[in-house]
């Protein structure tokens, strides 16, 4: 994002820095040509695309604006594997794989991010049988601190398990091969429910739908926040989707989208989407993994934090479920998990009643979201990454001088 001088600002106008060179990379051979400069001249670099993230992952001296490498390379119609240039909006992504007749196995309910920043930051959507966008990578291309472009494939499944959630620590990626399905579409059969009847139909809507997830209000005004219909008190917003073939029962494709806001059938990429990606909306979000048999506890655990504790907090609560996988660095690494998310005001301190949000999840060891508001320190790192020490070795022949690296990093991981 460009202002009027050289800071850059992030999409929740929470992280502001001013980079020393700031650059765009229409190539490879672009991104190259800037990571050697860079390294040669003893600059730190990072990449950015949207913006999306809450956390300081992008604060850096030579900052490489990767958004202008964007588009669908190619696909490989045998093993379902599309090759995305690493700036790609999820948006444009959508819509370039549906034109070539494919859908993402699953996707999260924003789509401004783009594809390199929203797998390096682990980020999903909600479904017990499907994984986060990061689990479907299946290689990648990644210009690492020497310059050298080092091809990452599941012939090289160590590497792999460290790239696919890397928070850009390995280098600057330049293409990512993701594993897609035949062009879907999607259902929705969206309701408000009390919170009573949702915890009773908990485990059947787990089971039953293909992506369930939920809001839950604490408050009647809460919904004005994610401009979600109007929800009372103590109940939720509920989202089921379930698939339908590209082709209704006449053999016709469907339309887009069809029906009002709640109830739309339409293409997977445009009905997966649900919250504003409006810049500067006013909030920065929390988002923490818990092991999903545990996940109805920890629900419960923050709902009684903010009725009794946090009243005036308008936050509603997001849950979602993902599938385990097994990089390195993921939130669901070896463990299937359901996610909980809270945001707070910009307009008032939002550090206390995120901090006892995460105090409360942390008896069930959950794992952040890299790209969201967290408090992680190293002792804690180290204690829920099992495979810590994996990524931090093969980091460390990546980026052995540390020039992908930033204060936040060093700190965090202890380097």
């Amino acid at each position: 994002m460009t202002s009027a001088t050289n800071s850059w600002t992030n999409w929740g106008q929470n992280q502001t820095f001013v980079p020393t060179k700031r650059q765009r990379a229409y190539s490879a051979e672009d991104v190259v040509n800037l990571v050697s400069s860079a390294a040669h001249n003893g600059s730190t670099v990072r990449a950015a695309g949207s913006g999306h993230s809450y956390t300081p992952v992008v604060e850096t001296q030579t900052l490489i604006d990767i958004s202008p490498m964007s588009g669908l390379i190619r696909i490989d119609p045998e093993k379902n594997i599309a090759t995305i240039a690493a700036g790609t909006c999820l948006k444009d992504m959508g819509r370039l794989l549906w034109e070539a007749g494919y859908s993402t196995l699953n996707q999260g309910d924003t789509d401004a991010q783009t594809i390199a920043g929203a797998t390096a930051t682990g980020t999903k959507g909600s479904g017990a049988r499907f994984g986060s966008l990061s689990s479907a990578i299946t290689g990648m291309r990644v210009v690492t601190a020497s310059g050298e472009t080092v091809n990452i494939d599941e012939s090289t499944p160590q590497l792999l398990r460290a790239a696919q959630v890397s928070i850009g620590l390995l280098g600057v990626v330049t293409e990512i091969d993701l594993r897609v399905t035949p062009a879907y579409c999607l259902k929705e059969d969206n309701t408000v429910l009390h919170v009573d009847d949702l915890i009773d139909r908990w485990d059947d809507c787990v089971e039953q739908y293909r992506h369930f997830s939920f809001f839950w209000a604490p408050t009647d005004a809460s919904s004005v926040l994610y401009d979600l219909p109007a929800i009372p008190a103590d109940h939720a917003w509920v989202k089921f989707l379930a698939e339908v073939p590209k082709l209704d029962e006449n053999g016709s494709e469907r339309p887009s989208i069809a029906g009002e806001w709640g109830n739309r059938t339409g293409h997977s990429h445009l009905v997966y989407p649900d919250i504003s990606d409006a810049e500067g909306s006013g909030y920065v979000e929390l988002e923490y993994m818990v092991p999903a048999h545990e996940g109805r506890d920890a629900f419960l655990a923050v709902r009684d934090l903010m009725l009794h504790k946090f009243p005036e907090e308008l936050s509603p609560v997001q849950v979602r479920w993902q599938q385990r996988d097994n990089a390195y660095l993921s939130a669901q690494y070896e463990q299937d998990t359901v996610s909980i998310s809270v945001s707070g005001l910009l307009t008032r301190d939002y550090h206390s009643f995120l901090k006892a949000v995460d105090h409360v999840l942390q008896q069930w060891d959950a794992r952040p979201h890299w790209g969201k508001m967290h408090y992680l320190d190293a002792r804690r790192v180290r204690a829920l990454y099992p495979a810590l020490d994996k990524f931090l070795e093969i980091r460390q022949k990546f980026d052995p001088d540390g020039i992908f690296l930033n204060n936040h990093f060093r700190e965090m991981f202890d380097i």
